[in-house]
């Protein structure tokens, strides 16, 4: 007969609910819930058919009664593992919302199937449901590795229980249920302890021969494949929205080459409707309908996305530093894709060949707008970036890798990096040499509402440079407002959005002569003001004479940004925190030329609602900043073009 076993044995070490495998998940349960189980069947792909693989998510209703064991569970499990656990309160807290849980009438349940596969085979069903740490995978080209990311469906059940049926290749069918549960004393005399994991299966077998489908569609034939079903669906709002979210930020290189389909509670996502589908998410950014990390992820994998699509981009393949590495078969073994474009992440996006999103490779230029893909598609050099991948699937790294081999694979990871650098450079850089960097707030530059450089928090600064034919029309970006009550809240949201927090600053101030000889019409040619004793358009009300005033450089600044608003009308936001109190301070902007000369930028206008804020002398005066005050300045300049600047932020002293 079928039911709920636990292992047991003496001197077992007892296992709370703090499950490690489990815990990595939990963070973000949508996104690893959706990125584990597409994986886990792009690796089970059944070439033979040539065809995608498609996977299919639905929601549905459960009578709890019809919970496999319920029984059993409730009048026995449940009792002996609270009596055991009664004095640890997170285990406690956990059973006891999983009584709950069960106590209700219906549960939620999430199955995910997947067709055109292999299903679960003989070494694959040991590896994903009675292995633990491990991973046997048909294909060095897979997208797992680890046997770590069975853990992800787990993190999304109240009950840590899930359904596992597959009709394989091998003409088998297996099916059985697990539980993640937590140990407990088998019997009275409290000698035997269970362990934590617990299947549904009869008593010393490994599997069950029959389908356990929920009432829902059941195998025939030839429809190899597996279905998951996560018994007790936690309570997310959107979980539609999220999976569909996740899957196009993860794996829409998989769909754009027709490797994947996938439907999400009805809704198809395929090669056919992908490029629809990704106008749609641009539509609604622009509309204003996600914000914060949301808008930035979906942003970036739309920057991404047009990369692949655009017909104008470049594909680059692998150059002769290669090829003194042994896993490199052909310099075709890998590609990069690189398309500049008016709104660009400026990093590379880092793929194997299954096109599953590992991570982002940034740093490779400051003043180049331009998006990148890399792809490994050779067979030893898959296997070799497999081997350096995390359990999370979100980075290489040199350090899963000892003694020769580390020198090896650290080697690699830096050729890479340079071949980005040099790619990016030699096809989209700026012939002239003579490009200067920004003095005093390097970070002071330009930067579109929303957009970030990756999680780049200490680049130099540097922006595109634009020749005087460049004009770009660009279309009005979300204006935030400004009041006493919002004012924190609605600055975190921009520093995060961009990207910028704690020393993304240099802060010490500077002084640069703007030079009179510039190419750009729209630039003020005016010589900048000179540093140390200066007068000021304001005056002394009592004595009638100007005051004597006295610039130095800032030093305690924590972040200075100025963010792009809408160019074509000279508008910008500049966003700052000072560490320290001052009675005045003092932002002047410049404009470098294509020569790397400073050129003066007119200033029409400068407010804020929260502080005295005014233009004396073509510069910025901010008054009464208090330290650790957070401030938003909003600027208008003469210049209608995007251009490339550099700040100087001083301290006025009377």
């Amino acid at each position: 007969m079928m039911n709920w076993n636990f292992p047991s044995g003496k001197r077992l070490s007892p296992t709370g609910i703090n499950n490690g495998d489990i815990e990595m998940f939990l963070d973000n349960i949508g996104d690893s819930l959706t990125r584990e189980v597409i994986q886990n069947s792009l690796d089970a792909s059944n070439d033979e058919l040539n065809k995608p693989v498609r996977v299919e998510f639905s929601i549905f209703k459960l009578k709890t009664q019809n919970i496999p064991g319920l029984h059993k569970i409730k009048n026995e499990i449940l009792p002996k593992a609270k009596e055991y656990w009664q004095d640890i309160p997170d285990t406690l807290k956990f059973l006891n919302q999983f009584e709950d849980v069960i106590n209700h009438d219906q549960v939620s349940v999430l199955r995910v199937s997947d067709f055109n596969t292999k299903g679960l085979t003989d070494r694959n069903y040991k590896s994903l449901v009675n292995g633990n740490g491990f991973s046997v995978k048909e294909s060095v080209d897979s997208a797992g590795s680890k046997g770590i990311g069975k853990a992800a469906p787990f993190a999304a059940s109240d009950l840590r229980m899930v359904f596992y049926n597959s009709y394989s290749t091998e003409e088998m069918t297996r099916s059985i249920g697990i539980m993640n549960f937590v140990s407990y004393w088998e019997n009275k005399e409290k000698e035997i302890l269970t362990q934590f994991r617990g299947s549904y299966v009869e008593e010393n077998q490994d599997y069950n021969s029959q389908q356990m489908i929920f009432n829902q569609k059941q195998r025939y034939d030839a429809d190899y494949g597996t279905d998951i079903f996560i018994i007790g669906l936690k309570e997310f709002e959107q979980w539609n929205q999220k999976i569909t979210e996740s899957t196009l930020n993860n794996f829409f290189m998989s769909i754009l080459d027709n490797k994947l389909e996938v439907n999400v509670n009805g809704e198809e996502i395929s090669s056919n409707n992908i490029r629809q589908k990704m106008k749609v998410y641009e539509k609604l950014i622009e509309g204003g309908q996600f914000k914060g990390s949301r808008k930035l992820e979906l942003q970036r994998t739309l920057n991404y996305f047009n990369t692949i699509v655009n017909d104008k981009h470049l594909v680059i393949n692998l150059d002769e530093r290669f090829d003194k590495y042994n896993f490199i078969e052909t310099l075709e073994d890998a590609k990069l894709t690189i398309d500049t474009s008016e709104v660009a992440n400026r990093t590379i996006l880092q793929t194997r060949k299954a096109g599953m999103r590992i991570n982002e490779r940034n740093r490779i230029s400051s003043n180049i707008n331009f998006t990148g893909i890399f792809q490994a598609t050779g067979k030893k050099l898959n296997e070799f970036l497999k081997d350096l991948e995390n359990a999370n699937h979100d980075k290489w790294s040199a350090d899963r890798k000892q003694r020769a081999e580390h020198k090896i694979a650290n080697e690699f990871l830096v050729d890479l990096f340079h071949w980005y650098k040099d790619a990016v450079k030699d096809n989209f850089g700026v012939k002239n040499e003579n490009i200067i960097d920004a003095i005093g707030v390097s970070d002071l530059l330009p930067l579109e509402m929303g957009e970030s450089g990756g999680n780049n928090k200490k680049d130099s600064g540097i922006i595109n440079q634009f020749s005087e034919e460049t004009t770009i029309n660009r279309k009005k970006r979300v204006n935030y407002p400004i009041d006493e009550t919002t004012t924190d809240e609605i600055l975190e949201e921009i520093i995060d959005e961009i990207g910028i927090g704690e020393g993304d600053t240099s802060g010490l101030g500077a002084v640069r002569e703007g030079l009179g000889d510039g190419n750009n019409p729209e630039i003020d040619k005016a010589p900048g003001t000179d540093s140390g004793e200066c007068g000021s358009d304001d005056t002394n009300e009592n004595s009638g004479v100007a005051k004597i005033e006295k610039k130095v450089g800032l030093s305690k600044v924590e972040y200075l940004k100025i963010l792009e608003i809408d160019s074509s009308m000279g508008e910008y936001r500049i966003v700052g925190k000072i560490l320290k109190s001052v009675t005045e301070i003092e932002i002047s902007l410049k404009s470098i030329g294509e020569n790397g000369t400073a050129y003066n930028v007119k200033i029409l206008s400068a407010d804020s609602k929260i502080y005295n804020a005014k233009v004396v002398k073509n510069a910025i005066r901010v008054k009464g900043l208090k330290k650790g005050n957070r401030f938003m300045i909003n600027v208008v300049l003469k210049s209608k073009l995007r251009i490339k600047m550099e700040g100087l932020l001083s301290e006025i002293k009377s």
